[in-house]
């Protein structure tokens, strides 16, 4: 959840879902991507701001961004944990992308000279992100980049491995392997598999690494 608070005031920003590896990986935490805005209806959404921003007060939380992430139990909200930064993985994009906002430009105006406050919110559309992962080993091909460039809602692409270089075990954040950003300029709800089958046009090979690439 992303929030902006102006002397106390603190106003909803975006709430985005995450998706993880899940069971079949050796640390099934791993976050792979994020939707924002979530899916979820008004009622939910007013529970969840309610819970965040009573956290915030509690903490003496009065100016600038914070980025606080919850669980939705049978019990009610839980918050896992709360900061006074921007979200990471891209997150600053996909809110951008959905309400036309820059969070960083908005703190600078806030903290420099006090303006900027948001009175309502304007729904953009549906941005996303998807990080790529591989099978432990040496990188030996990789294809489909330029196809996934030209699909529809792709807006950018990275990817910070090449040929011959070394994928490690999926068990954080820095072990994956690049990105992708999506985006669609409506509220039609964004289901994870459209991120995961614009993926798939993407295969990245890899090789099993020698005991002396090991040890490089």
């Amino acid at each position: 959840m992303e929030c902006f608070s102006f002397a106390g005031r603190h106003k909803l920003l975006s709430i985005h879902q995450k998706f993880k590896t899940g069971a079949e990986y050796p640390n099934p935490f791993v976050e792979i991507g994020h939707i924002g805005p979530a899916d979820l209806t008004p009622q939910t959404w007013q529970l969840i701001e309610t819970v965040v921003f009573d956290c915030l007060d509690r903490m003496g939380i009065c100016d600038g961004p914070s980025h606080t992430e919850v669980i939705l139990t049978d019990t009610g909200v839980k918050i896992v944990e709360t900061h006074t930064r921007v979200g990471g993985d891209r997150i600053f994009h996909l809110l951008k992308l959905s309400t036309g906002i820059d969070i960083f430009r908005l703190s600078l105006q806030w903290f420099c000279q006090k303006t900027g406050y948001i009175g309502t919110i304007s729904r953009k559309g549906v941005a996303a992100v998807y990080f790529f992962h591989a099978p432990k080993g040496i990188i030996s091909q990789i294809t489909g980049i330029d196809k996934l460039q030209a699909s529809r809602g792709v807006i950018e692409v990275k990817l910070h491995k090449t040929i011959c270089d070394t994928v490690n075990e999926l068990l954080g954040s820095s072990d994956r392997l690049g990105y992708f950003i999506y985006y669609q300029n409506n509220d039609s709800p964004l289901d994870f598999r459209t991120l995961t089958n614009l993926a798939n046009q993407v295969t990245i090979c890899t090789k099993p690494s020698t005991p002396k690439q090991q040890e490089s």
